[in-house]
């Protein structure tokens, strides 16, 4: 009877053991899992960081230059004449070029090309003459729309790889997504118009006032 009571003891022990160990490797799995998914929402998020980002540096010294345009390049109207020709480009390159650009190149390498044009602008504001303006303007029209598909485009792939990986609804991921991009561009605007107000604005003109009432004054008395 001894025996057999020792053979059940063990027996149960060897049950309990087994089970503990399911439990420990279903736990173990569980975590191993997590692990991944974290890791793919952390780097979703910063890669939808680093695009919006780079939008907001971009946009602030375009826009802030765009709004400017027929003042600082008044003579000619080559400010105006280079929007109109931004625009009529982008008119062009949005019908024909878009989809063509991104199925040969992807859409990171669309992203890279279509940022080149706009060193080009930005730069031919130093000497802002017909023959710099006008060809960045063209490069500049012709590029933009190759820029903004091909960036909601690979927000959309991100905000679906998020849901995906979330068990979300990806209408509201990518909603979520282009309204975080969005806030960032728009945002520029703010930016850019501040610096240039405050570069443009003109100085302290409080010694020139004193001068005028000076003059005035000696005026009078004489």
């Amino acid at each position: 009877m001894s025996v057999i009571r020792v053979n059940e003891f063990q027996g149960q022990i060897s049950f309990i053991v087994d089970t503990n160990d399911d439990a420990i490797d279903v736990k173990t799995v569980e975590n191993v899992e997590s692990k991944p998914n974290e890791n793919i929402r952390y780097s979703i998020y910063k890669n939808l960081l680093v695009i919006s980002i780079s939008f907001l540096l971009q946009y602030i010294s375009y826009d802030s230059i765009k709004n400017l345009q027929s003042s600082i390049n008044s003579d000619a109207n080559v400010g105006v004449h280079s929007l109109s020709i931004i625009h009529g480009c982008f008119l062009f390159s949005s019908l024909f070029l878009s989809h063509p650009i991104i199925s040969i190149f992807g859409l990171k390498w669309t992203l890279f090309i279509g940022q080149i044009p706009f060193l080009l602008i930005i730069s031919a504001n130093y000497h802002p003459e017909e023959y710099l303006m006008y060809p960045a303007a063209v490069f500049v029209g012709l590029s933009s729309p190759l820029l903004w598909t091909s960036a909601y485009s690979y927000i959309t792939d991100l905000a679906t790889k998020y849901a995906e990986k979330t068990n979300a609804k990806k209408e509201v991921i990518i909603g979520r997504f282009i309204g975080i991009f969005y806030m960032f561009d728009q945002s520029a605007q703010i930016w850019g118009n501040l610096l240039s107000f405050l570069i443009l604005s003109p100085e302290d003109d409080s010694n020139t006032n004193e001068t005028i009432w000076e003059t005035k004054e000696n005026t009078m008395i004489h």
